[in-house]
């Protein structure tokens, strides 16, 4: 049988629980907004030649080069970002589920 230590421990410990889960939930989509802006930034930041040429009439170069410096950053940036962003939305709706 819990001594009373205990149980006001475990009173606590579900006070404290519950305070995280609300202030998790309060914080969340704030988080997932800011993310999401990053996300399509990220996305309109990168350069598509093949778009541009393909806008004018063109067929593209057909040239595969491989990305570089800046280009390459920004491309694992928003790989990182819309992963960031799914991680989110599953937690979110858990936490408010």
């Amino acid at each position: 049988m819990p001594t009373a230590n205990h149980q006001h421990l475990l009173l606590w410990m579900r006070f404290a629980i519950v305070w995280v889960v609300q202030l998790i939930g309060n914080i969340l989509p704030w988080a997932q907004n800011i993310v999401a802006i990053a996300v399509m930034a990220a996305v309109l930041l990168q350069q598509s030649d093949e778009a541009l040429s393909s806008a004018f009439g063109g067929s593209g170069s057909g040239v595969w080069r491989t990305k570089r410096g800046l280009e390459k950053t920004l491309f694992v940036l928003t790989i990182s970002l819309a992963v960031i962003f799914i991680l989110l939305a599953v937690l979110n709706l858990f936490i408010t589920s």
